[in-house]
């Protein structure tokens, strides 16, 4: 698979407002883990939880009290990272040395980055072309937790903690704020019972991903991992996102290519 300059700036638009606007990303760039894995001839993302934030300080973020997840904390991570491959197929593979790491774990008090934040994701990418072609593409996610909210120090699933886990897992794959497109989820929509990473908070704690979530992850991925074959049949009138995988590609063809940022 060639991968494009154009393949690792623009998400291509589904025409589906449910889909484009969790996969919009204004900072120039979106996380394709696809193309990634193209370039990098690997189906597989390695995850590791850092010591001590060292990666992370690197990045710019201003952590204080920074510690390494607990095995509880190390355990929920895991389930999280479950969920993304239940609905992608995308395998995660731990390692111990961050810096072999695309993700990396890390436990830290964030009122220095945005007071009153429980969870947050850092993305950085890095790219060389020779002409319109990529030659080398590399993709890594932070994802810091906050011990300050509930179910922090143990966040397994029924936990408001680990709905934030998933929150943050999407960002690394590549899911932003439906508010933040150019074509956002109408207020109706925008919110826990529909997509995680919404910021309004409707009903329970959740313990999977959402319709709309799983809407815009098939859509990128398809069902059966990075570089794999059967991508699920989408359908932009379907209300639910079928669950069997269909003969394809993962990227889907025949959608119109549009220009979100």
């Amino acid at each position: 698979m060639t991968v494009t300059v154009s393949d690792v700036l623009t998400p291509p638009a589904s025409g589906d407002h449910r889909i484009d606007s969790l996969i919009y990303q204004d900072n120039g760039f979106w996380m394709d883990w696809n193309a990634w894995g193209a370039v990098n001839d690997t189906t597989v993302i390695d995850f590791c939880f850092e010591l001590d934030g060292t990666t992370a300080n690197d990045w710019g973020l201003a952590l204080t009290g920074a510690a390494e997840f607990t095995a509880a904390q190390r355990d929920d991570a895991i389930d999280a990272l479950a969920e993304m491959t239940k609905v992608t197929g995308i395998q995660f593979r731990q390692v111990t040395d961050p810096t072999q790491a695309e993700i990396k774990f890390i436990y830290a008090e964030l009122d220095n980055v945005a007071p009153g934040m429980s969870g947050y994701t850092t993305t950085t990418y890095n790219y060389r072309s020779s002409g319109n072609r990529v030659t080398s593409y590399d993709l890594g996610a932070h994802i810091v937790l906050d011990p300050t909210i509930q179910g922090a120090a143990d966040p397994e699933k029924g936990t408001a903690a680990f709905q934030i886990l998933l929150h943050e897992v999407g960002h690394a794959i590549g899911l932003c704020h439906p508010f933040s497109a150019p074509t956002p989820l109408p207020a109706r929509e925008d919110n826990t019972q529909k997509t995680l990473m919404s910021y309004t908070w409707k009903g329970g704690n959740k313990s999977a991903f959402r319709n709309y979530d799983r809407l815009a992850l098939r859509y990128i991925y398809g069902a059966d991992g990075l570089g794999g074959q059967g991508a699920v049949n989408y359908d932009a009138s379907a209300r639910m996102m079928a669950d069997t995988p269909q003969p394809g590609l993962d990227r889907l063809t025949g959608l119109s290519a549009g220009l979100l940022g």
